[in-house]
């Protein structure tokens, strides 16, 4: 049965829609889209976009196109700091473009707070399968396409904070406590952390060899108030 033609465009759409960027039509008599106002500068993404001595320089870091521009050969030794896209600070902004990086903000970028495990940064896992933290460049495992809300929003934990115990990344609610008593531990198959009470643990698997905590060292931790956040801290000996 042929697809009716409003089905057909939909679906042509949800595929055109799909992948890291869209693609532009060209124009009806087969020509390609016109060029930017930047002089006729070819638009793009990355610097793989652009010739080998170009880079693709998107100011500001904006999700948006950026343009391919010629890569500084030298730069003057100027003290003149600038955030790069990439998060680093470059001595100006001829350094950052012969790095290959735009040019965030016109000042040197603030210093990074991470919350460091063992030399390695942890960061929140917030996505349709899972509300954790991880060691940085963790791998997600693999999970549904389509889900109504991050599992972190849907479990009531918003803005969550990565922090690390006794070499462990564990998460954190953002500013959901007042007092240790707010606090909860969980500490079963889902996993091993503190919440505030207020907010529901998630449905677990029933069975189990031993639960969270003692299986990653931690199972003597606490629940507290630490700077509004739930947090397990090892009781003082």
């Amino acid at each position: 049965m042929p697809l009716h033609p409003a089905l057909a465009l939909a679906a042509l759409s949800l595929l055109a829609g799909c992948g890291s960027r869209t693609v532009a039509a060209s124009d009806s008599d087969g020509a390609p889209p016109a060029s930017s106002q930047d002089g006729g500068a070819p638009r793009c993404f990355t610097n793989a976009e652009c010739g080998p001595d170009e880079l693709c320089d998107n100011p500001g870091c904006t999700r948006g196109q950026g343009v391919c521009s010629p890569r500084p050969a030298k730069c003057a030794t100027i003290a003149d700091p600038v955030c790069g896209c990439d998060g680093k600070t470059y001595g100006n902004g001829c350094e950052a473009h012969a790095a290959g990086v735009s040019v965030g903000s016109a000042s040197a970028c603030p210093h990074p707070t991470p919350s460091l495990c063992g030399g390695v940064e942890c960061v929140v896992q917030n996505d349709c399968c899972n509300c954790t933290a991880v060691v940085k460049g963790t791998l997600p495992v693999d999970c549904a396409m389509m889900c109504d809300q991050p599992r972190c929003d849907a479990m009531g934990i918003h803005e969550p904070q990565a922090y690390c115990l006794r070499g462990t990344c564990l998460l954190a609610a953002k500013a959901a406590c007042s007092r240790d008593e707010d606090c909860v531990k969980g500490n079963d198959c889902c996993g091993c952390y503190a919440l505030p009470k207020t907010i529901p643990f998630p449905a677990c698997a029933a069975d189990c060899l031993t639960d969270a905590c003692t299986g990653i060292g931690l199972g003597s931790s606490v629940p507290a108030c630490v700077g509004g956040q739930c947090r397990l801290v090892m009781p003082v000996k």
